[in-house]
């Protein structure tokens, strides 16, 4: 895996020079990347699980008042997880224009 990185960056590095992105950072993406993932399968999940309850009981049936309340905890967490990897993206890139200027 570490060698497919390395060869990764090495790409993204010829490809874009102007890009400055060290192996930490790029960890670090790939970090927010996989959790990003991860917490949308759990967020596609809750939605299907949501729509199940629904077709199979009542609404006021308080399972399906349960479903949706993980439907939106898990839109909440992709919400937080993209906004991290919005801000790890900006830092990135406030490091490189440090680093031309």
């Amino acid at each position: 895996v570490k060698q497919a990185i390395y060869l990764e960056m090495q790409t993204v590095s010829e490809t874009y020079p102007e890009l400055r992105i060290t192996e930490h950072q790029w960890y670090q993406v790939l970090e927010c990347l996989r959790e990003l993932v991860a917490t949308m399968e759990l967020e596609r999940k809750a939605e299907f699980d949501y729509k199940q309850m629904k077709e199979q009981h009542s609404f006021n049936d308080y399972r399906v008042h349960l479903e949706y309340f993980k439907v939106k905890k898990t839109a909440q967490q992709v919400f937080e997880v993209e906004q991290r990897l919005h801000h790890l993206m900006k830092r990135i890139d406030q490091t490189n224009s440090m680093k031309s200027a």
